[in-house]
């Protein structure tokens, strides 16, 4: 198991310690992304009767989850280092970076623009079983509350 170095007061020494270092090892983050795009099948080409597949590139969004892992953190753990710490304003400059690349890509649809507003927290979120879209349950008659329980009680399972 890792274990984290310790301050002589017993508290764990910060994984940044400055802004700048932050700032650094986030652009090492993205440019990780940069250098690595995700390769897609295209098509296959026939070329003197052989087979060629071709692909194309797709660009890495950076995401929180990414981001996370990338620092040896859970996602958590990057909220908890965000919270606290002199280090705030660069933490949320990191945020909004990361949430204005995914609202661009999802934009010029680089990237899925419904799987980018989900990971954005800007999803919509729809009620699909109610009929008035109050998420309220309907309203039922107590003869018909007697009809369903009597139902229950007569079943093989009840």
């Amino acid at each position: 198991m890792k274990t984290f170095p310790r301050r002589p007061d017993g508290t764990r020494k910060p994984r940044f310690e400055n802004a700048d270092e932050l700032i650094d090892t986030f652009n090492a983050y993205l440019q990780e992304l940069d250098s690595d795009p995700i390769k897609v099948f295209d098509r296959n080409f026939v070329i003197d009767g052989q087979i060629h597949p071709s692909y194309r590139e797709r660009v890495r969004a950076p995401t929180h989850v990414g981001w996370a892992d990338f620092i040896g953190v859970t996602p958590q753990g990057w909220r908890h280092m965000c919270k606290e710490g002199e280090l705030a304003d660069e933490c949320k400059r990191v945020d909004n970076h990361i949430n204005r690349c995914l609202l661009e890509l999802g934009a010029a649809e680089a990237i899925n623009p419904a799987f980018t507003a989900r990971l954005a927290g800007l999803a919509e979120k729809t009620d699909h079983t109610s009929s008035d879209g109050s998420m309220s349950p309907k309203e039922v008659s107590d003869e018909e509350l007697d009809k369903r329980i009597a139902a229950l009680i007569d079943s093989p399972k009840g």
